[in-house]
C-alpha cells in the first residue's frame, strides 16, 4: 500500500529536540520551530531535553514545560527510544527563515513568578524602559556594550523624565540613577518577567533581546555589532534556507520595533538617536 504525503503527516509520531549546550537566546527562539513544526504535523508528540547546566544552570529558571507550555507534550533528561531528533540546523539561519514562513518566537513565563516580581516592585505597573547592558559575551567579544556609553544612554533617559530600569548580572558597577537591580541577582524567569511589562527594551546581541521579543515588548531597540554574514551562506544553501545569517530578534510585521546597529570596534553609541 502507498501512503500519500498528507497520510504521513497525519500520521503520529515521537519528536525531541535537545537543548543541550544552548544558550538563553538559542532556547527561547526554538519556540517557532516548534509552531513550524505543528503546523505541519499537529499530531507528533513533542518531547523537550533540558540541559540544567548549561550556561551556569540558567537554562533550569526557564524550564521547557514552562515556556513552552502548550506546544510541547512532554520534558526528558535524555532522547527516548524511539523518538526522531528534530533537526533545525543554525538556529541563527532558520530562525529568519522561519519568520518568512510567518513564525516567531514567542513563549510563556511562570506566572506566580510574574505575580511575586510585581508585588515586589510597585514601579512596575508604570511606564519604564529596561536596559541591559551586554558585557559578558562568551564568544565573540566585540559584542560587548561600552559600558560607558551605555550609561550615557540611562542617564539622558533619566533627564528627561523617564524611568529606567536595568537588568543583568552583577558585575559590581551599579548606576545610581536608575532603577538598578544587577544587585538582585534576579534569576533570568525574574529578569524575563520585568522585561515583559516594560513599554521599551534596550539590549544587545544577547539572550534577554530575544526574550523581549519572545514575551511581546512593544518597542525593542537592538545595539548590535557588526556581522559577517559571508561564512555562513554555504550552509544556510545545504539548509535549504534562501536567507541571510542574521541574530537579530525575530519580530512579526506588525509589531513597531526599531533596531540600531552600530560597530564596537570604534563604538561610538548614537544616544541622542536612542533618547
Amino acid at each position: 500500500m502507498v501512503i500519500s504525503t498528507n497520510q504521513k503527516e497525519a500520521m503520529a509520531k515521537k519528536v525531541y529536540y535537545d537543548f543541550t549546550g544552548h544558550r538563553i537566546g538559542d532556547k527561547v527562539v526554538v519556540s517557532a520551530a516548534f509552531k513550524w513544526h505543528l503546523s505541519r504535523y499537529p499530531k507528533d508528540h513533542i518531547i523537550a531535553i533540558d540541559d540544567p547546566h548549561c550556561h551556569g544552570s540558567r537554562q533550569a529558571t526557564l524550564p521547557s514545560s514552562v515556556i513552552f507550555h502548550g506546544l510541547i507534550d512532554e520534558v526528558a533528561s535524555k532522547p527516548p527510544n524511539g523518538a526522531a531528533p528534530l533537526a533545525l540546523g543554525n538556529l541563527w539561519i532558520r530562525t529568519p527563515w522561519l519568520a518568512r514562513q510567518g513564525f516567531y518566537p514567542s513563549i510563556v513565563l511562570d506566572d506566580a513568578v510574574e505575580e511575586a516580581i510585581i508585588e515586589q516592585f510597585k514601579w512596575i505597573k508604570q511606564p519604564y524602559v529596561c536596559v541591559h547592558i551586554l558585557q559578558d559575551a562568551p564568544y565573540n567579544r566585540c559584542r560587548n556594550h561600552s559600558y560607558a556609553d551605555m550609561k550615557e544612554v540611562i542617564l539622558r533617559l533619566g533627564r528627561v523624565g523617564i524611568r529606567v530600569v536595568r537588568i543583568g548580572r552583577n558585575f559590581n558597577n551599579p548606576i545610581i540613577r536608575c532603577t538598578d537591580l544587577t544587585q538582585q541577582r534576579l534569576t533570568v524567569m525574574q529578569s524575563a518577567c520585568v522585561i515583559k511589562n516594560c513599554k521599551v527594551f534596550i539590549g544587545g546581541d544577547t539572550g534577554m533581546s530575544h526574550i523581549a521579543s519572545a514575551v511581546g515588548v512593544p518597542h525593542i531597540i537592538g545595539i548590535y555589532g557588526p556581522c559577517d554574514v559571508n561564512p555562513w551562506r554555504y550552509e544556510a544553501k545545504q539548509m535549504g534556507c534562501d536567507v541571510e545569517f542574521n541574530s537579530l530578534p525575530s519580530v512579526p510585521p506588525g509589531r513597531l520595533t526599531s533596531i540600531t546597529t552600530v560597530s564596537y570596534t570604534h563604538l561610538t553609541l548614537p544616544t541622542k538617536r536612542i533618547v
